[in-house]
């Protein structure tokens, strides 16, 4: 057994021992070889540069490169047209009202006048029914250019006239009922805007007591108030200092305006209707007819008066100021207050069309 031990022992330590050689053999063998080439490359770098390594190029018909495939391309991209931002411009309303005002110089003066009504005409302008009237106006502001601003509520012609130097650059004129201008040449720009004739401008007339109204219609088409409101006497107006005198355009004259197929106004209208057959005077026997025609229509006895006046019924009318329409007619206009008659319409006949003003109408077809 410790032979066997000792064997053992003395195959280990020779098995190391050779092991150890070996190693020290090749660790030498490296040694020399680091060396031999440290030596190698210390003549190369003193002989010159060091020579590329040869590389060897590999042919495509042999062995071609691998090449990855082509990616998708991007999707082309949408076009966007880019408009510009248009910047928002008022829209602008071409009307009677704007065309008047563009043609106006940019320095005039601003005045403005009228009243309810001028003076009485004996004729109509329109159908309103309404007696017209009129205004005479006079401007006088020598080296100025006048813009005129005129209102009136009843039917009326304005007579206008300036002094020499004046220039009248523009007339607006407006009312309830129809307006219309004389004495102006074509030359001059008229805006005529009234409630009959529905004008998108509006209309005004001036009060004397409530100005402001008018004001606000001034400044809603001249975008100012006038620079003084002249309120009108007995239908005349005057625009700055009285003048020597005065002068007028090729106009129409006031009485063209005339409404051929209304009657005369007022009294006038009434004798006019007389001349034509369409009326006649009422006596006291048309008086007496109508009472009893009243009377029976209302189942009234009929009374016996002895020592007494005629008596008044329901409907009385007198013969001084009554009229019996014997004809198809029109009422005359301006038959109001002091102008106002009564009309007796006979039997048979139709009433009368238009407006009778203040004037009562009393029917024999129709008795109450």
């Amino acid at each position: 057994l410790g032979l066997a031990v000792l064997g053992q022992q003395w195959l280990a330590h020779r098995h190391r021992d050779t092991r150890h050689a070996v190693e020290m053999k090749l660790a030498g063998d490296s040694a020399a070889q680091a060396a031999e080439a440290a030596r190698v490359a210390a003549e190369a770098i003193k002989d010159g540069p060091l020579a590329k390594p040869a590389v060897k190029a590999l042919m495509e018909s042999s062995n071609p490169p691998v090449v990855a495939p082509p990616a998708n391309p991007p999707p082309a991209a949408t076009p966007v047209t880019v408009t510009p931002m248009t910047p928002v411009v008022p829209v602008k309303i071409s009307d009677a009202c704007t065309v008047f005002a563009g043609q106006l110089p940019t320095d005039y003066v601003l005045y403005a006048g009228g009243a309810y009504s001028g003076s009485k005409l004996d004729f109509q302008i329109d159908q309103s029914g309404h007696e017209a009237t009129r205004f005479d106006v006079f401007v006088n502001e020598p080296g100025k250019k006048v813009v005129l601003a005129l209102g009136a509520y009843e039917p009326s012609v304005w007579n206008i006239r300036w002094s020499a130097g004046t220039v009248v650059a523009g007339v607006f004129v407006s009312g309830y009922h129809r307006q219309a201008v004389a004495g102006l040449g074509s030359e001059v720009p008229v805006l005529n805007a009234s409630y009959d004739n529905r004008s998108s401008c509006g209309y005004f007339y001036l009060d004397r007591n409530d100005v402001a109204k008018s004001d606000a219609m001034v400044r809603k088409l001249f975008g100012r108030s006038a620079q003084t409101y002249f309120v009108a006497s007995g239908g005349q107006v005057t625009f700055g200092n009285q003048a020597a005198s005065y002068i007028q355009g090729q106009g129409p004259a006031v009485e063209s305006f005339r409404d051929k197929n209304a009657p005369l106004a007022g009294q006038p209208g009434i004798e006019q209707l007389l001349r034509e057959g369409k009326l006649r005077i009422a006596t006291q026997q048309d008086v007496s007819a109508w009472q009893s025609a009243v009377s029976r229509a209302n189942n009234l006895p009929q009374l016996n008066v002895v020592g007494a006046g005629p008596q008044r019924s329901s409907g009385d009318i007198s013969a001084g100021n009554t009229y019996v329409v014997i004809k198809p007619m029109r009422y005359p206009a301006g038959l109001y207050g002091a102008h106002s008659v009564t009309f007796l319409v006979a039997a048979g006949v139709p009433r009368p069309e238009g407006n009778p003003g203040h004037s009562p109408v009393h029917d024999m077809n129709q008795p109450r």
